[in-house]
């Protein structure tokens, strides 16, 4: 069985689903991992990984400045397809191909073979992007290319009901057999750290000294709620909000709001180690609607309080993860927080139980079945 894993994220960026899925397709798999990058950032084509002592290599695939324009049409696209091909040759030799989004599947759809079984892992409902939500002109393309991939996948996943429930009302197609597979936790291991280089000790030491340390660790985008962390450092004179993972947008400077940066994922978790609390401050948009976030799992995972939206999504949460509906409910459970009324929502025995039952092996496990692998 081969594999072709395509990837609209590069392999640097914050692990997150298809990082996840990938690692594991290639431990029980021939797959060939293949990360699309704009042609601007060109670097080494190649590199390879050791996870657990099985050994994966990872590619980069280059698109051109305006590809998503100029090559729509005529002589231009047959020639992207020909510089596509010659980025991942063979690609008639795969048994699978796997897409994790619509502008991954415009970039390859007319080189895949009818044959060839393609498998849409939807993981974000990207017409809310705000980059394309914005534009007319570029979501209603998004829009057919969508569905497009739907009529032509022969699998369909989706990591969110609500997600599901979206991409086909929106399309108009009847997918019988579409599944719902969540997001899930790489559970950390016990593995003692034997020193941590410069960079990482002096980020660990600034936080050491802040005290009421509210931290939220992820990607800071659009979406991020700056008006209620404002609020809240108004609000509570005490409180310290550390955001922790790579940016999309300008971050406001707000007295006791500090930004680190990205931190390596094996150091991720003594981070959030030295946090009072836990956030996931989101404007319950309609792309945060479809979201199963990732960042709840590893959370839970710490033993801490968590403050989370309220949403379709959030509420299988609830029993593990304080939901807030408004400014007042956030900044009401801060200050219960930082008073010690309230402490982590629920037993450690609980939440190890839950994480068990959520772990990305058990979600890839789902997939094969779904495949029949």
């Amino acid at each position: 069985m081969k594999i072709l894993y395509l990837m609209h994220v590069s392999w640097g960026w914050i692990k997150q689903r298809p990082h996840f899925l990938a690692e594991l397709f290639s431990k029980d798999y021939d797959t060939s991992i293949y990360c699309v990058k704009p042609i601007r950032k060109i670097n080494s084509l190649n590199s390879y990984h050791n996870n657990g002592g099985y050994k994966y290599n990872v590619n980069n695939f280059y698109t051109p400045l305006g590809s998503k324009k100029i090559f729509k049409i005529g002589i231009f696209r047959k020639l992207y397809n020909s510089f596509i091909s010659l980025q991942i040759p063979n690609i008639k030799k795969y048994d699978i191909v796997w897409i994790p989004s619509i502008r991954i599947y415009d970039l390859v759809k007319d080189l895949i073979l009818p044959n060839q079984t393609v498998v849409y892992d939807c993981m974000d409902d990207e017409l809310e992007f705000p980059y394309i939500k914005k534009n007319t002109q570029l979501k209603e393309r998004f829009a057919i290319l969508e569905r497009q991939l739907i009529n032509r996948c022969n699998k369909l996943i989706c990591s969110s009901q609500f997600l599901l429930e979206t991409v086909l009302h929106r399309t108009k197609i009847s997918f019988q057999d579409a599944i719902v597979v969540n997001n899930g936790i790489l559970i950390p291991t016990n593995e003692v750290i034997d020193g941590y280089p410069d960079e990482i000790d002096y980020k660990i030491n600034k936080l050491r000294n802040l005290k009421n340390v509210f931290m939220y660790v992820g990607t800071i985008s659009e979406w991020f709620d700056f008006d209620l962390i404002r609020v809240l450092l108004n609000k509570n004179a005490g409180v310290n909000v550390v955001l922790i993972g790579p940016t999309e947008v300008r971050i406001p400077t707000i007295d006791r709001l500090h930004y680190i940066g990205s931190v390596e994922r094996k150091y991720i978790f003594e981070f959030m180690g030295l946090a009072t609390a836990l956030i996931m401050p989101f404007k319950v948009t309609n792309l945060i609607q479809s979201v199963n976030p990732v960042k709840l799992y590893e959370y839970i995972f710490m033993q801490k309080p968590i403050l989370a939206p309220l949403y379709g999504e959030s509420l299988q949460f609830d029993k593990y993860v304080y939901l807030y509906n408004n400014q007042l409910d956030f900044i009401n459970l801060a200050n219960k927080i930082t008073n010690g009324d309230i402490s982590a929502k629920s037993e450690r025995i609980d939440n190890v139980k839950f994480l068990e039952s959520s772990t990305w092996e058990s979600r890839y496990n789902a997939i094969l079945g779904y495949l029949n692998l």
